[in-house]
């Protein structure tokens, strides 16, 4: 937040597992794992999407705003992230 207009400026985006036994666990605590067995490709994707249909709104309202999110190596080697990204975060989201 812009603490002097109160504009949003930007945010990142944050994956969490809620856990039926355990609660709300941070990305420490299964990332590794994940990307050890190969499913953070699509657990990243799912948050991607979820995030640009979330928050398509408020950036289309807020053109200066920003949000990020990690992407692991293994995602950046996929000869595909890039049409992943753009397809993910049309001029509509």
């Amino acid at each position: 937040m812009n603490m002097s207009t109160g504009a949003c400026v930007g945010g990142e985006i944050l994956m969490r597992w809620a856990h039926p036994e355990r609660g709300i666990l941070a990305p420490g605590e299964f990332i590794e794992e994940a990307e050890r067995t190969g499913l953070i490709v699509g657990m990243s994707e799912l948050v991607m999407a979820r995030a640009a249909f979330r928050l398509s709104t408020l950036a289309r309202d807020n053109p200066e705003c920003h949000f990020s999110f990690n992407v692991t190596p293994s995602q950046l080697r996929l000869p595909n992230f890039a049409q992943t990204l753009s397809e993910l975060f049309r001029q509509d989201t």
